[in-house]
């Protein structure tokens, strides 16, 4: 089985994948990032164990809509747990999950992923799969069983296989991807449900540095370009700085500070939540980061 998507022969997807990205016309021409929040997380309480602490417990936090947010902290720190709370993929055990004033429960499966497309840290797909063939297995939320692909959605495939720059891999095996090459293809693939917030889970892990850069520039462009919301989870703050509109800092399971990176990054946040000493610096291309001692 692919990872978040599914088969011809009706094989369910593993993720919510699928909601509605790039350019819709629009009478309303005001900046999306002044409006409501997208995605609101309530009083959330999300554990594994019943039997354990929570991970993460009675956190309050927004996702703004057409914007970039990221979420970062150290290891353990309770990230990828809320984007699998957003994504549905884990049910809190109290608070709720509320997307465009809806609760995310009252959401059905393919109407939830025309809303959210999640890439995971981990996905699986057959080698010998070509990159068209994989970007097509998003469209599943908008297609019934044996299905015939339709015009709009060989639209759809083209224009997320654009958007990610990888036209000239359209025909290549999966299985002979380079592991940047590999992640694009993947984010081609929950483009192509066209959803309007798009989640990643630490999606430069195991890169190297040029196609990092290549897949920030890409995180960047949906927001900018198509006014998609995304939810980034990064393990590198300096990467997230860059990148993100909206920064949510998490600390053992909790909310230390959200806000603009400008406002958020602090030298007090870099000792108490990430125990270096550290010193910021605004520069052309943003905030500078840079670490000069671990505090025991």
């Amino acid at each position: 089985m692919i990872g978040n998507s599914s088969y011809e022969d009706g094989t369910e997807p593993t993720t919510a994948d699928d909601p509605g990205w790039g350019p819709v016309a629009s009478e309303d021409t005001t900046d999306r990032r002044d409006s409501a929040d997208h995605i609101e997380c309530r009083d959330l309480v999300l554990e594994y164990d019943a039997s354990a602490e929570p991970v993460v417990d009675g956190e309050t936090l927004s996702i703004p809509e057409s914007a970039v947010t990221a979420l970062v902290g150290p290891n353990g720190s309770g990230k990828s747990t809320i984007l699998r709370a957003i994504a549905r993929e884990l049910e809190p055990t109290t608070g709720r999950v509320v997307l465009d004033g809806r609760d995310l429960e009252e959401y059905s499966r393919k109407e939830l992923a025309r809303e959210l497309g999640l890439l995971s840290q981990h996905n699986v797909a057959p080698e010998s799969l070509t990159v068209e063939d994989l970007v097509r297995h998003g469209r599943y939320p908008h297609r019934r069983l044996f299905d015939t692909m339709t015009e709009e959605d060989w639209r759809a495939v083209d224009q997320a296989i654009e958007a990610v720059g990888i036209e000239t891999l359209r025909d290549r095996p999966v299985g002979s991807l380079s592991g940047g090459q590999t992640q694009l293809a993947w984010i081609a693939m929950v483009l192509a449900q066209e959803p309007r917030a798009l989640l990643l889970d630490e999606p430069t892990t195991y890169l190297d540095l040029r196609h990092q850069v290549r897949l920030l520039e890409v995180i960047q462009s949906l927001s900018d370009d198509f006014e998609m919301t995304v939810v980034v989870v990064l393990h590198d703050i300096s990467q997230a700085v860059r990148v993100c509109d909206h920064l949510v800092a998490l600390e053992d399971g909790s909310v230390y500070d959200s806000g603009p990176p400008s406002e958020v990054v602090t030298e007090e946040l870099m000792a108490e939540v990430f125990r270096v000493e550290a010193c910021i610096e605004p520069g052309p291309n943003g905030l500078g980061i840079h670490p000069v001692a671990e505090i025991e």
